[in-house]
């Protein structure tokens, strides 16, 4: 089982894949009409159950953004003070950012700060182009990307 990756027999797979998906910390970047949504919904949900260990790391353009939200969710949800720190603190990062060229930036500025076996996923509406070379750069870090 395979998501989407430059190299059939990557880091996407099985008990690795399943370990990055039971994260305690997942990152948002992006957070306008679907981002914060999600997040927003995400944020409610952790804090209890399943998800008493999970929390959300919210990064946006927008700071005050990210902090609106946060203050909604103090128990679960606080702000990261940039996409490396979100990178370096989060098992799950989340994308949803309006095209394609935010999608690179911003894998060119976390990719080097993952941890080896995280996850990446992207919502943003793109291209194939983008998400094979988002792909190919995370595996090298021994990232899984699911687009």
């Amino acid at each position: 089982q395979v998501l989407l990756s430059a190299e059939p027999r990557s880091v996407c797979r099985g008990a690795a894949l399943l370990e990055a998906m039971a994260a305690a910390v997942v990152g948002f970047v992006g957070l306008g009409a679907m981002g914060g949504g999600m997040a927003s919904n995400m944020a409610a949900r952790f804090g209890a159950g399943a998800l008493a260990s999970h929390r959300a790391l919210l990064h946006d353009i927008r700071p005050g953004v990210a902090a609106a939200l946060a203050a909604r969710h103090p128990q679960t949800a606080s702000v990261a003070t940039s996409l490396q720190q979100l990178a370096r603190e989060s098992d799950i990062v989340l994308f949803s950012l309006p095209h394609g060229q935010a999608v690179q930036s911003c894998v060119a500025a976390i990719v080097d700060h993952l941890r080896e076996g995280s996850l990446v996923v992207d919502t943003s509406t793109t291209g194939p182009e983008v998400a094979r070379a988002a792909a190919a750069a995370l595996a090298a870090r021994g990232v899984c990307f699911l687009d």
